[in-house]
């Protein structure tokens, strides 16, 4: 709580002022929406090949996780993390709800901020583009 009382960004769930970015329901299984994602955000990724990596000694944008339950990236390297984003996917009787979140307010996004920028707004236009709904999608800047 601040000293103005209990911030208007702090809502439970997420909002402005926590990581959340969005929600979004999709009508394709989690595997498929995995890739979906993928598709949105690899022009990101330092190497664009869909493997899973961790840290280096420079700095980059990484895979860290590509499977059903979701997808996340992270940038940095092996001393510092400046930022990872992650899309969580859980399989419904209608296909796939999806959560994105930053692991940091954005605004706290010191280094890359753009890079948070394109792998948000990329994986909102390759999820519309699927026929996707979004629920809701504010990156927080």
């Amino acid at each position: 709580m601040g000293i103005f009382g209990r911030s208007k960004n702090a809502a439970p769930g997420g909002g402005r002022g926590t990581g959340y970015v969005g929600s979004f329901l999709s009508p394709h299984s989690p595997d498929d929406t995995a890739r979906i994602v993928y598709a949105g955000l690899a022009g990101q990724l330092s190497n664009e090949s869909a493997e899973v990596t961790g840290p280096g000694l420079l700095e980059s944008i990484y895979l860290s996780r590509f499977d059903s339950s979701g997808i996340t990236v992270v940038a940095g390297n092996s001393v510092d993390t400046y930022f990872s984003f992650a899309v969580d996917l859980t399989a419904t009787s209608g296909g796939t709800e999806g959560r994105a979140q930053l692991d940091r307010p954005a605004r706290s996004v010191k280094r890359w901020m753009g890079n948070t920028i394109k792998i948000s707004s990329g994986v909102q236009i390759a999820l519309e583009g699927a026929g996707v709904q979004i629920v809701s999608w504010d990156i927080g800047f």
